[in-house]
């Protein structure tokens, strides 16, 4: 009997319900198998060896043949083997990530901490990292409820900053990136569906459990050098005083242009970048948030695949490089920046460019960082760089009122400038974001999601169009998440909603189906009626 056999999903649960009972280590030994190296299925939100989970579902379903051995399969991803069978019946399986890819996860995570009130810089994200990082063991749970990992992680965030008198230990645990962390309340990660932070009071209730994202712990866990060198890049972090002293960092993004400052406005310093608001971090290349898009990039020659065109830049993204050497070592992943920038594009939000002097000289300042102006990310794709790794690349195309169109030699120059006539309506992207994400990107008429590289892809359909003649409301109220096709049967009046959210055909006069709802969602019926009232031209 093969592998490929095992159809019982049941029989799969009821290994990994054995493993969980008994632990890793004494599940392993019971019937012969090693540590695995690669893959582990999830479940429950925890972490099981697959290549063993696999061989005891195998027995559990025939009895009377018995678990398998290691050596009478293998547990990679091709047909017939452990990691592909497991995920053929529907359970998640996730393999251990590059130890280059861990570091630039966790370096990002920490590069962009909060601020404090007047200046100065927390260090939730670090200590919390470093508290959990240091006491992985063999047997670790990858999730804890949220309370208690909270007031484990108050002593450290005191003896790391003695000047705050109260410092929240649930702030780190609700802001860290989704692709370093887990955050579960029951069943689900809240945050797609939450547009703000969730009070103290729910997190502290026992319901909400928290860890590392499972490739992330699997690979952390596993490694015991790997750990020695991030937890020395964290304590780094953690003590070193001028990370006490960096100027505070805004919660609000802001995407486009920045009032009163002017593409060609040049800057002295990183810091003075921040302090303005232009490109906030003081580290990292590229600013934003994965759900939200980029806000920001700076262009320094911190890459060799970047290429510059004056108006047009490839933007190569972050990750895959050696953090002693800067030589690229791994492919990179469409995650954290990267994704940002992908965000970016699907929502058609503008991204801010500022160059610094170690960029191309035709277009970089002597000194300093001058503001480029804003861009749009055109495209976005991923190739072979110079090193022979693949990268994720950006084309950047300007898209500024006053976008510079030729370069500033001097520091103190005044650019030259072409002016570009535009009447855009300003949409508020975090609202459009957040109605996409309560849906999972899946259209509300047709209920089909789109998925792309960068995750699910959906826009953002306005019930009374914005601007003159209809003045329609940027409030989520006007809002319907929907796939590009249903998007321009809506908006050109091919199909309408009535009162009941009954979908309807005009050109057939025949309902279509129902229109899918959420609970967090008012759709505003007002707006409904408004459009039905359009007549096409």
């Amino acid at each position: 009997m093969k592998l490929q056999e095992l159809t019982s999903a049941d029989a799969v649960i009821a290994a990994i319900d054995e493993f969980a009972n008994v632990g890793r280590a004494a599940f392993l030994n019971r019937y012969g198998f090693k540590k695995a190296t690669k893959f582990f299925v999830v479940h429950d939100g925890e972490c099981f060896d697959s290549k063993a989970v696999a061989g005891v579902a195998f027995g559990n379903q025939f009895p009377s043949a018995g678990a398998l051995t290691s050596n009478e399969f293998s547990g990679g991803r091709e047909s017939g083997q452990a990691a592909s069978v497991l995920e053929s019946l529907g359970f998640e399986v996730v393999s251990r990530l590059d130890p280059s890819v861990v570091e630039d996860r966790i370096s990002a995570a920490i590069g962009n901490v909060g601020g404090l009130p007047g200046g100065g810089r927390t260090l939730h994200k670090p200590a919390l990292l470093e508290h959990l990082i240091t006491r992985l063991e063999p047997d670790s749970t990858r999730l804890r409820p949220t309370n208690e990992v909270a007031r484990a992680l108050l002593g450290d965030l005191q003896k790391y900053m003695p000047g705050v008198k109260s410092p929240n230990p649930y702030e780190p645990i609700w802001r860290l990136e989704p692709d370093v962390w887990e955050l579960r309340d029951g069943d689900a990660d809240p945050r797609p569906s939450a547009p703000s932070d969730p009070p103290t009071h729910e997190l502290a209730s026992g319901n909400w459990s928290c860890g590392l994202e499972p490739a992330l712990f699997v690979t952390l866990r596993d490694d015991e050098e790997l750990r020695s060198r991030v937890t020395k890049l964290l304590s780094a972090w953690l003590s070193d005083p001028q990370h006490a002293k960096r100027p505070k960092v805004s919660k609000q993004r802001t995407f486009g242009e920045i009032e009163g400052v002017p593409a060609g406005t040049n800057f002295p310093t990183r810091r003075a970048l921040a302090d303005a608001g232009v490109h906030r971090p003081l580290e990292a290349g590229i600013c934003g948030g994965q759900e939200e898009g980029a806000e920001s990039i700076l262009l320094n020659g911190g890459y060799e695949d970047d290429e510059d065109y004056g108006t047009e830049i490839i933007y190569t993204g972050h990750g895959g490089r050696d953090i002693t050497t800067k030589k690229q070592i791994a492919d990179q992943e469409l995650v954290l920046g990267n994704k940002a920038l992908a965000r970016s594009h699907d929502e058609g939000s503008l991204v801010r460019v500022v160059r610094g002097p170690n960029g191309d000289p035709q277009f970089s300042p002597k000194s300093g960082f001058t503001y480029a102006g804003a861009f749009r990310v055109a495209s976005y794709f991923q190739r072979p760089g110079k090193e022979g790794f693949l990268v994720w690349q950006f084309l950047l195309v300007a898209d500024s009122p006053t976008a510079l169109t030729t370069p500033s030699q001097a520091t103190n120059a005044t650019p030259s400038r072409v002016a570009v006539t535009t009447q855009r309506i300003v949409r508020n992207t975090e609202l459009g974001s957040y109605v996409k994400q309560l849906y999972d990107f899946t259209c509300q008429i047709c209920a089909h999601r789109i998925t792309t590289p960068n995750g699910g892809y959906a826009e953002a359909a306005h019930i009374r169009p914005l601007g003159r003649p209809h003045n329609g409301p940027d409030v989520e109220s006007n809002l319907l998440c929907l796939c590009a096709n249903c998007h321009v049967l809506f908006d050109k009046l091919t199909i309408y909603i009535d009162d009941n959210l009954a979908v309807w055909s005009r050109l057939a006069a025949e309902p279509l189906g129902q229109l899918r709802t959420h609970r967090r969602h008012e759709i505003g019926r007002q707006h409904l009626k408004y459009h039905r009232e359009l007549r096409p031209s």
